[in-house]
């Protein structure tokens, strides 16, 4: 296969991401509603992935043809490394996994939240993740562009490591993860910035996996060897230490928040967790780089913007379902963040989509 056809496809809305921005909910993924059904959801709400569920949760009967990007699902490689592209218009919930894990920002933006604190990936970043590594990621916007990649311990280390034996960064984090030793590092940031060679080895990569030829295993392989050489040349940084709080503990404050942002307080949060709310405050904050307030008056706008392009309900009943109090401020801050009121808004959402259907007709 030829870049150019995954070009063609890059913006492809997947099934999960028009279901995300058709609904007027937010939804937990059948992926993770497997998760919790099989046992794998703790009593925080974290979520726990064994590598043997993710071989085994992307097989579907939906045909090839009708998401170009599934694919990557149906790949022979799938039982050594397993590739996909992140889903956008949707805030994954708290999860970790017991493999070693690389997110890469093909275009755009990622925001990642971890009990450490909350970062924004830029385009070209690569996030290399050890096993046990808590993490949510939520892709905002139809630019943001993720792909993710993991591998099983042996073809760690009977593949790549011994290529990389000179270098000390990455060899030892790979070496932690084949021996399942106690790893020194839970993640490292990659920013490659400029460096275009690392993209291109993600697509090369990207195209041997979805349309494999002969000796497709070992260009894979070189592909892979070639990606975490590249990545040497870039600049780099560490996670942050643990916070004293427990990851599971922080990781369940973070859900369930997301789950009760309507009407969710600091001395509501204070009561449930047994911590003072300055102390809930400035955690939340850590992580999420904002506080409570404005995380949660983010939350209510996009579900306003959501019900306004996808309801008939009246203005002042969306507000309300949203648990928006103060109506003259969420107007003047709707008009700042979108340069328009809420009824122009739903009218041009409206126009978009009639122009859509015509396109499609014509």
């Amino acid at each position: 296969m030829e870049r150019e056809e995954l070009w063609k496809h890059i913006d492809d809305l997947s099934p999960s991401e028009k279901t995300h921005l058709a609904s007027t909910e937010t939804r937990l993924s059948r992926f993770y509603r497997e998760l919790e059904a099989a046992g794998f959801k703790d009593e925080n709400g974290v979520y726990h992935l064994p590598r043997s569920v993710l071989k085994r949760s992307f097989t579907d009967n939906t045909p090839a043809s009708e998401y170009f990007w599934r694919r990557l699902d149906r790949s022979p490689y799938q039982s050594t490394v397993f590739l996909k592209k992140a889903t956008r218009f949707y805030r994954e919930p708290f999860m970790y996994a017991d493999f070693i894990g690389v997110r890469f920002v093909y275009r755009g933006h990622c925001q990642i939240y971890t009990p450490e604190g909350h970062r924004e990936l830029a385009e070209n970043d690569v996030l290399l993740m050890n096993q046990g590594f808590v993490l949510s990621q939520h892709l905002e916007t139809p630019e943001d562009i993720v792909f993710t990649l993991s591998f099983d311990r042996d073809y760690i280390a009977h593949n790549i490591i011994r290529s990389l034996h000179k270098h000390g960064i990455v060899t030892k984090f790979l070496t932690d993860y084949a021996l399942d030793a106690r790893p020194a590092q839970k993640c490292i940031l990659f920013h490659a910035g400029q460096n275009r060679r690392v993209r291109e080895t993600l697509e090369n990569l990207l195209c041997e996996y979805i349309d494999p030829g002969e000796n497709g295993d070992m260009l894979i392989e070189f592909y892979l060897k070639i990606l975490f050489l590249e990545l040497l040349r870039c600049e780099y940084e560490y996670g942050k230490a643990p916070a004293n709080l427990s990851v599971g503990r922080i990781a369940g404050l973070m859900n369930y928040v997301d789950e009760h942002y309507r009407t969710v307080s600091l001395r509501e949060l204070s009561q449930k967790y047994g911590y003072a709310e300055k102390y809930i405050s400035r955690l939340f904050k850590g992580c999420t780089g904002v506080n409570l307030k404005d995380y949660c008056f983010r939350k209510k706008m996009e579900e306003v913007c959501l019900l306004l392009r996808n309801s008939a309900l009246p203005t002042d009943q969306i507000l309300l379902r949203a648990g928006v109090t103060n109506e003259t401020y969420f107007y003047r801050k709707f008009r700042e963040q979108h340069s328009m009121t809420p009824a122009e808004y739903r009218l041009k959402a409206k126009e978009a989509l009639a122009a859509e259907e015509e396109s499609l007709r014509s």
